[in-house]
């Protein structure tokens, strides 16, 4: 494991920003200020210059350091995914839930109808459902009770290749295709839900819940958390399906069962038929949750480039995944010059391999020092996102061919490095952490030829 872990919360308004221009604004968003002046001047190679390298090299790594309960952003991947160059992932979400109130009890003559546990899928706040993989295939969702101590602390980061012991017997199953989730639904006592993973759990889990102490387990939630720790739901092993599946553990948007992680008993009394309910839900300020996300590359082409150097393309996997650093050799030409643009380039090798799985919406780019230690480049320095360095996808023409294209706009940090008369410029490149496990994207090395191998464009100033 590395020792630099990611915080998805950082790039968290990044991506909101990135989304609303692309619904708002066309295909790209870009700032009017992308160098170290206002504008680009011209080229007029009088004072005004264009020089460039492909002078690049790159050296591949796998990190699984990704935290994954932040509170920040309480969104997690669950599903399966099988692909033919980066190999398996699994993904799970644990999760606890508090009581509906302080003392809660059932009725004494409570009758129990049935219990269901409810996932909120994720929306985006420009109203975005996010999938990666196969959405025609039905999969199956499997709710399991934790069995080991599970503990709400704040202080205590939980990562990606973390997990906790599970009864392998379900408590419960759903299989459902990724349309059939998203749409709404009508239960007989009206309620409506949308957008919601609901697994129906067995009538012995139900009945056990209900028959429980109320002076023992139910005077709060803390005692309640001892005896039922929380939900581990995971993709069926054996069961078909090729898709993660983004879900939200709180959703203050929406109202109701839709907004929370919860686990809902439906019930009557022997004195009363009218249906009613509790609603043990998911609670921010004293519920413990993680998502778990496993990858296996044996026998799939990505295992090669797990850790090597000198590799022949741009590999990037969502994380916990591989990501790529990009080692720019700063042309010996360039004098001490005022950068106004510095600007790398990267290409899809096969943009039709992203059909199913798809590459990134968005490219976190990181610079390192001599010692291989990651910071911010200077140009994302005091800025909440990355629309002015870019890394997003472009669609471009070229021989004839449809390509996506990223690019990355980093002058400042290139600047810094003149200054200190660095001879290189090393860049660590990797999709956005947002959502944890999605999209993959080969790009062109080296080595790809003309199209496709990275470029490093620099516009400068003489100074």
């Amino acid at each position: 494991m590395t020792t630099n872990s990611i915080k998805r919360k950082k790039a968290l308004a990044l991506y909101a920003g990135f989304f609303s221009c692309l619904v708002i604004g066309g295909i790209s968003c870009k700032e009017r200020n992308i160098g170290t002046t206002d504008a680009i001047p011209q080229v007029d190679n009088i004072h005004t210059f264009e020089t460039g390298t492909d002078a690049i090299t790159l050296q591949s790594l796998y990190d699984d350091s990704l935290v994954t309960n932040d509170y920040t952003h309480l969104v997690g991947s669950i599903g399966k995914i099988d692909d033919p160059f980066f190999g398996k992932s699994v993904a799970g979400l644990y999760f606890q839930v508090s009581l509906p109130n302080v003392l809660f009890a059932f009725p004494s003559d409570a009758v129990m109808d049935s219990s269901v546990v409810s996932l909120p899928y994720y929306i985006s706040t420009t109203g975005r459902r996010y999938v990666y993989g196969d959405t025609t295939q039905s999969i199956t969702f499997n709710a399991y009770r934790i069995t080991d101590a599970f503990e709400y602390n704040l202080d205590k980061a939980l990562y990606a290749h973390d997990s906790l012991g599970y009864d392998r017997s379900p408590l419960g199953s759903r299989t459902v295709t990724y349309r059939e989730m998203l749409n709404p639904s009508v239960l007989a006592n009206g309620d409506t839900f949308t957008d919601v993973l609901r697994i129906r759990l067995s009538s012995a889990f139900t009945n056990e819940i209900a028959a429980l102490d109320p002076d023992v387990y139910f005077p709060a939630s803390a005692e309640f958390k001892k005896y039922f720790p929380g939900f581990y739901i995971a993709a069926a092993a054996p069961q078909p399906g090729n898709m993660f599946g983004l879900f939200t553990l709180l959703d203050g948007s929406r109202t109701g069962e839709s907004s929370t992680a919860n686990l809902t008993f439906y019930y009557h009394t022997t004195s009363d038929a009218t249906p009613k309910k509790a609603v043990f839900s998911f609670a921010n300020n004293n519920c413990a949750w993680f998502n778990s996300i496993r990858k296996d590359y044996n026998g799939y082409p990505a295992s090669a480039y797990r850790q090597a150097s000198n590799i022949d393309s741009v590999i990037l996997q969502g994380a916990p995944g591989i990501k790529t650093d990009i080692r720019i050799a700063i042309p010996q030409s360039l004098p001490k010059s005022v950068i106004h643009k510095a600007e790398l380039e990267l290409t899809l090798l096969d943009p039709g391999a992203s059909n199913k799985f798809i590459h990134p919406v968005q490219l976190i780019v990181k610079a390192l020092d001599a010692d291989g230690n990651e910071h911010d480049v200077l140009d994302k320095v005091g800025r909440p996102g990355f629309e002015y360095i870019g890394g997003w996808p472009d669609t471009v023409i070229a021989n004839g061919n449809t390509l996506v294209r990223y690019k990355i706009n980093i002058p400042r940090e290139l600047q810094k490095q003149l200054d200190q008369g660095a001879t290189s410029l090393t860049l660590r490149v990797y999709p956005t952490t947002a959502h944890p496990g999605f999209y993959r994207g080969i790009l062109g090395g080296p080595g790809s030829g003309d199209v496709y191998k990275p470029k490093f464009n620099i516009i400068y100033s003489v100074k």
